[in-house]
């Protein structure tokens, strides 16, 4: 476990180097920089190590979980379907609340425990390219018109989309090229 911490942090290697070593610390703006406890953590769960009193600590309102997204594309029958699971942890959000944080370029999203969910930079830009192309129908649907097939390609990877979908954006493309 020692050696596992060790690697998280530039500044836990340092301190073993001195000879009263007892403990290992980090100030609270380096331990708070969202850069680095949300990777620290999750591979710290992945290890199986459990993390305590992190919501406890004054002041802190931050989430220690990273962000999961699961998407899904279906084909309706007017529509391009994509179920959209947003999560933090075991909190859910809804697209809706996304959407308000992405349209205020906001990182954070109020969790429904009273914590900030923390939106790294790329998803700000992925979602508002979702919310610019799309309707949003319910808390984890949205729908993309397909008159805006030629979008599909560029707002989802080739693993989210239905083997329907694929073969329906490549019909479209070979009998309605832009």
């Amino acid at each position: 476990m020692i050696s596992l911490l060790l690697k998280q942090h530039p500044y836990f290697q340092e301190q073993l180097d001195d000879d009263s070593f007892q403990h290992l610390y980090l100030h609270r703006k380096y331990f708070l920089d969202k850069d680095w406890f949300l990777n620290a953590f999750d591979e710290w769960h992945n290890q199986g190590i459990q993390i305590i009193g992190f919501n406890t600590l004054k002041g802190n309102k931050l989430s220690r979980f990273k962000g999961k997204i699961q998407i899904e594309v279906l084909s309706g029958q007017n529509w391009f379907n994509a179920n959209m699971l947003v999560k933090f942890g075991p909190k859910s959000v809804s697209l809706k609340k996304l959407e308000k944080a992405v349209r205020n370029r906001s990182q954070f999203i109020n969790l429904d425990d009273g914590t900030l969910g923390i939106l790294p930079e790329e998803w700000l830009e992925k979602f508002e390219a979702y919310f610019n192309a799309a309707e949003i129908i319910e808390d984890e649907l949205i729908q993309i018109p397909k008159y805006k097939f030629s979008e599909i390609d560029l707002l989802f990877d080739k693993k989210e989309l239905d083997q329907e979908v694929s073969a329906e954006v490549n019909y479209l493309k070979i009998n309605f090229p832009l």
